[in-house]
């Protein structure tokens, strides 16, 4: 957690100014790899918010807000949004060819209607199945 001196370290208050150095410096921390290890636990989804959640509390004029208050008060979404967006942003480079990692996608084949790229959720045993990225993004 944040103390109040550890914000007191920079010479300016300014939200804009200590949400870009949060923006800079922390989240591609908490953001890093996020379709490789996105937890899918409420705890720790939680825990991980839980650091922006606690720094933005401690910006001035923020304290007696709540956080989806605060969140668009600064122009920020939330971690667990902008893992999904991320999530989204590699399925999409993924299919058009943007991006080159080879995944086990299996899709769907439809003779009637739609079209030929719908995915398909696997059946799994194991969490680590389950909750892998081509199984995550797949939302039936």
């Amino acid at each position: 957690m944040l103390s109040i001196a550890e914000l007191r370290c920079f010479c300016s208050q300014d939200k804009e100014l200590l949400m870009q150095a949060f923006c800079t410096y922390a989240r591609p921390l908490l953001e890093y790899c996020t379709p490789v290890w996105s937890p899918h636990y409420q705890y720790r989804i939680f825990k991980i918010e839980n650091v922006q959640r606690a720094y933005t509390k401690r910006l001035a004029g923020m304290k007696n807000l709540n956080y989806l208050e605060r969140l668009k008060a600064l122009g920020i979404s939330s971690l667990g949004q902008r893992w999904l967006e991320r999530d989204l942003i590699l399925c999409y480079s993924l299919f058009h060819g943007i991006c080159e990692i080879l995944l086990p996608f299996k899709l769907g084949v439809s003779v009637t209607r739609g079209n030929s790229c719908k995915l398909v959720k696997t059946s799994c045993n194991t969490n680590a199945a389950k909750y892998f990225y081509t199984n995550r993004i797949v939302l039936a």
